[in-house]
């Protein structure tokens, strides 16, 4: 359960193997999924599959939003799935949206005491019931077409979350895909919303703001540390992403 200012909601381009869904509850949130784009509203749901390339953010930095983010395994689903390597799940019908809501409803109404991850467990798997009888699709995510959507730019995120201390360009990594620079430059922003510099300075400003947090480090040492060629790099990028500071950011999150 989410609820916290806009600064504190903003995603960069990422992935993992747990579905996803984000149920709103007050405010509004803009998300991208494999490049297509979708604003949800209170009310609404975003939902997106194992492996997809997802982005989240709000308009508003300093309002506070309310949302409901619930991951579910995908392993555990695929003991259920006979076609392992192409089962995906679509949510587009407004029926089973509506059913779906109503469980995370329940979920929110839950009364915390000794038994109430029982009761939990129980709406959770409801939910799976719900995705297995209602929402499994081949048409849609399908395997191998994610692979020639999105690969390229799971390598390229990859690479700059090992090398982000590094000197790169988009020279470098078009080398490393093995694509031209402005291929890759157009599929990258295509399918996360976002230019690879931008993705590069967001990765060093999540770490060079770990670091300040955990006090090791003064603002000048995380920025040098973490890829940045100056302490006004690291600056303006942290005023950029989050409208304040580095030294404003962890005042802020320390609150």
């Amino acid at each position: 359960m989410q609820d916290k200012p806009g600064w504190r909601c903003n995603t960069s381009p990422h992935w993992h193997k747990e579905l996803e869904f984000v149920y709103m509850i007050d405010g509004e949130m803009n998300t991208v999924t494999n490049g297509r784009k979708q604003t949800i509203k209170s009310g609404e749901l975003f939902f997106c599959n194992s492996r997809d390339i997802h982005v989240t953010s709000v308009p508003d930095s300093q309002k506070i939003y309310q949302y409901l983010v619930v991951q579910l395994s995908y392993e555990h689903l695929m003991n259920y799935c006979e076609d392992k390597d192409a089962c995906s799940f679509a949510i587009d019908k407004k029926e089973t949206q509506e059913l779906l809501m109503e469980q995370f409803d329940r979920l929110l109404a839950v009364e915390e005491n000794n038994f109430s991850s029982i009761k939990k467990t129980q709406i959770i798997l409801e939910i799976y019931y719900i995705l297995l009888t209602q929402c499994r699709t081949k048409e849609l995510h399908s395997a191998s077409q994610m692979t020639a959507d999105t690969t390229y730019a799971k390598q390229v995120m990859a690479y700059i979350n090992r090398h982000y201390m590094e000197n790169l360009s988009l020279d470098i990594l078009a080398k490393e895909v093995g694509l031209s620079a402005q291929y890759l430059s157009k599929h990258f922003k295509s399918t996360t919303d976002m230019g690879i510099l931008q993705y590069i300075n967001r990765i060093r400003l999540e770490h060079a703001n770990n670091e300040l947090l955990s006090g090791d480090a003064t603002v000048t040492e995380a920025a040098l540390n973490n890829g940045f060629s100056s302490v006004k790099a690291y600056i303006e990028t942290c005023k950029k992403v989050y409208g304040m500071t580095p030294t404003h950011w962890m005042k802020e999150i320390r609150k």
